[in-house]
């Protein structure tokens, strides 16, 4: 009887060590943020569906919440990998009013968060006479190329272009050059934001 050829040892265990490596790397492929998070690749809580809350935490991996879950019993989907990427998705309103700072942070093991509106209470000064609303609007300040005023304007988020998904504008997140060329971008100790376009 005639057997089929045998792999040396070494190409052996070159494949099996290429196929454990490659394991790791494609989990890590699948769970992708892209500035949110991906939970189709979490493990289960308690009952094993993925789900988890303060109550059922995760076997494995972390709790994430989606916005408006700052209420007692809120459900969350356990996360093991997280990947955040893309362009930047700015802040998100926490549980306690107050804007949670940074370039992605709805993507990752972060605390409950709330829907934007809980954080758009109030306005900001925006030049010598308007107010624009807090975490909703940014304030664009146009400097003319030739002696005179300045111009204002309170623009909102869906004006401001950008790619702040969470609803809260961030000058890490606003395109500023669909605003106005060469604009620049301030926050105030607020988070607050000011664009500055100088016209030619």
């Amino acid at each position: 009887m005639n057997r089929p050829p045998r792999l040396p040892s070494l190409l052996l265990s070159r494949l099996v060590r290429a196929a454990l490596l490659a394991i790791p790397l494609a989990v890590f492929a699948l769970a992708g943020c892209g500035g949110g998070v991906d939970g189709t690749g979490g493990s289960g809580g308690d009952g094993g569906d993925g789900s988890c809350s303060a109550s059922k935490p995760c076997a494995k991996g972390d709790c994430v919440y989606p916005a408006g879950s700052c209420k007692q019993g809120a459900v969350g989907v356990c996360q093991e990998v997280f990947q955040c990427d893309g362009p930047p998705s700015g802040a998100v309103c926490g549980c306690d009013g107050k804007t949670i700072e940074g370039e992605y942070p709805g993507c990752g093991p972060v605390p409950a968060y709330d829907l934007p509106a809980a954080c758009q209470v109030g306005t900001f000064t925006c030049g010598p006479t308007l107010s624009c609303k807090r975490n909703s609007e940014v304030c664009v300040v146009r400097i003319p190329g030739v002696p005179g005023p300045s111009s204002y304007e309170c623009l909102g988020l869906d004006k401001a272009q950008g790619f702040c998904s969470s609803g809260i504008p961030s000058c890490n997140c606003l395109d500023l050059e669909k605003i106005g060329p060469g604009a620049s971008c301030q926050e105030d100790a607020d988070f607050q934001d000011t664009v500055t376009i100088a016209m030619p």
